[in-house]
């Protein structure tokens, strides 16, 4: 079952992308929570789209 043919590490690299794309996302959830004011208009219209707008 090989229909692509990966290099090799690509498992590795796959992880790391994976990782640091959580990483971002914890970062970016706890500073919003610590300091709403630091995101912006940007954090401003995450939370108007949120339920009830959030915050």
């Amino acid at each position: 079952m090989k229909a692509m043919k990966l290099p090799e590490g690509w498992t590795v690299w796959l992880a790391v992308l994976g990782l640091n794309a959580m990483a971002g996302a914890m970062w970016f959830l706890n500073r919003g929570v610590e300091r709403p004011e630091a995101g912006g208009s940007l954090w401003a219209m995450l939370r108007s789209l949120g339920p009830g707008g959030v915050g």
